[in-house]
């Protein structure tokens, strides 16, 4: 098993196009599969739902699309997070920069602060596009729901760039979900331990951080 890892997540890697090579999440990835060790199936921070029936042997095409509708979840906000200036570090001036930098994927939606509490709230009709863009508004939709800390969001920031950026943290994340999936595990589990692969090249002050951003209700359910 071990020899088999280990060329399995070099010729994911090359076939991404993307270059792991020396990072942190690097490392945490190629131990986790080199050493075959367990991945932690998750304590029920990571809060995931699914509109559509599961296939109990998914194909590789049937993967590959999950995988894809999970990418554009974590790429929405992480991208925004990771954009937001070093030099803000006022909740106010911060949410300032959110509204004036957000997507198209936050149409319908505004950044207010209250006491340093971040939310996203409706400022018209919720959009209820069944297309791809349906994915990103699943966690739109989540944070919406969910005040968050602006400290967390800057802790959040910091863990994204730890882990090389948010290109690099997506690709990771997608490549553990689909080798977890190849191995067998639903797709609420695979993420969970995709999730726990990306944790480990976080220092340990980030990882609580990380996982909650993850735990909002909703993160996945609109792309399943």
């Amino acid at each position: 098993m071990k020899k088999m890892l280990k060329p399995l997540i070099a010729s994911i890697c090359v076939s991404l196009g993307v270059s792991f090579i020396g990072s942190p999440l690097a490392n945490a990835m190629n131990n986790t599969l080199s050493n075959n060790s367990t991945v932690e199936e998750g304590t029920g921070l990571i809060q995931i739902g699914f509109n559509n029936p599961e296939s109990a042997n998914p194909t590789d095409a049937e993967i590959v699309t999950e995988s894809e509708k999970l990418a554009g979840v974590s790429e929405t906000v992480m991208t925004l997070f990771e954009q937001i200036p070093d030099g803000i570090i006022d909740a106010e001036e911060g949410v300032k920069w959110l509204n004036e930098n957000k997507g198209q994927e936050f149409n319908g939606y505004k950044f207010v602060v209250n006491d340093e509490l971040v939310s996203l709230v409706e400022i018209k009709d919720k959009l209820t596009q069944e297309s791809f863009w349906s994915c990103s508004t699943a966690i739109v939709s989540a944070i919406a729901m969910n005040a968050l800390p602006w400290a967390k969001i800057l802790k959040i920031k910091k863990a994204i760039q730890i882990m090389g950026g948010t290109k690099t943290v997506v690709n990771a994340i997608t490549t553990a979900f689909k080798h977890q999936r190849n191995l067998g595990y639903s797709r609420a589990n695979a993420i969970k331990r995709a999730l726990n692969v990306t944790k480990k090249a976080l220092p340990a002050e980030y990882v609580k951080y990380w996982m909650e951003f993850f735990s909002l209700g909703g993160v996945v359910k609109g792309c399943f």
